[in-house]
Parts: C-alpha cells; structure tokens; sequence
C-alpha cells in the first residue's frame, strides 16, 4: 500500500496509521512500514463516528442518540409555540439528522431498534409537550402529528 501510493505522491503518515484486529482475525496483527510496527487498536474514530472491533454498533448509536437528545432539549423554547407541522420539520431537519449521522454503518438489532424507535417517540412527545403522566399511547401521538409508524431509520431511506 506504501510503495503503490507513493506512485501517486500520497506520503503514508505512520504515527497516524493505526490497524484494527476484527473478531475473526486469528492471532496478533504485526503490521511493520518503514520497520516501523503499526498501532494495533480496538477502537478509532472515523468521521465523527466510532468503530469498534468487535462490530457491535450500540455503543455508537446510543452516543449518537445522546447527542440528538442534548440537541433537543437545546431547542427547548422553539416547542413551545410553532405549530405542531413546523415542529416536526425542525426535528427532521435538526434532531433526527444529527442521530442518525453515520447510520450506514449501523447493524440493525431488534433491541437497536427499539432504542431508536423510543428516542423517536420521546422527540415527538417533546415537541406537543406530552409528559409521561397523562398516560397517552404512542399512536395517539402518532396520529396527532401525522405521522405513520415506520420509524426513524426507515425516514432517511426515503419512505417518508
């Protein structure tokens, strides 16, 4: 990889090469470049998303979720008087951008599923302003704002 990039002028940085071992890659990993060994890591950071060796996405997903919730709850006087139509454009357009950022590396589960659909319902409950305490369902809430159930991630592939 060294020898064929230098063709194209590109200079391999070695102190910031790093190689990640998967879960089906038997014994240690020794890259050497330069007689120099590559870092060997189980987790980096790739364009604002974090990777782990093992593929398990969850740890990614509920930081990303976390994220969009801090994002929420900054936008806390925006709720209070837009129109219910224009509060859920702003959460498309604001919140559910940034939770969803990086999704095409996710590994859907049913119990990543479930995360992502309560964090969707938690957004839609934020912006009508529904505590816990009244004790509404879901497709109440759903039927409110016009929205169908196909959930968040189903949203940014365009069947929304």
């Amino acid at each position: 990889m060294k020898t064929h990039s230098e063709r194209k002028h590109l200079i391999l940085n070695v102190k910031k090469t790093k190689v990640m071992k998967t879960d089906k890659t038997i014994g240690p990993v020794n890259i050497t470049v330069n007689n120099e060994i590559l870092e060997t890591v189980s987790t980096y950071e790739y364009l604002g998303s974090t990777v782990i060796d093992n593929g398990d996405g969850k740890i990614e997903i509920r930081r990303r979720l976390a994220i969009a919730t801090n994002k929420l709850m900054s936008m806390k006087l925006l709720w209070k008087g837009e129109p219910a139509q224009t509060k859920l454009k702003i959460l498309r357009a604001c919140v559910f951008t940034v939770a969803t950022y990086g999704c095409e590396t996710w590994t859907m589960t049913k119990a990543v599923s479930k995360l992502i659909d309560s964090f969707e319902m938690r957004c839609y409950r934020r912006i009508l302003r529904v505590s816990w305490t009244e004790h509404r369902t879901n497709e109440s809430i759903r039927n409110e704002l016009e929205v169908k159930k196909i959930g968040l991630g189903a949203m940014y592939l365009g069947k929304i």
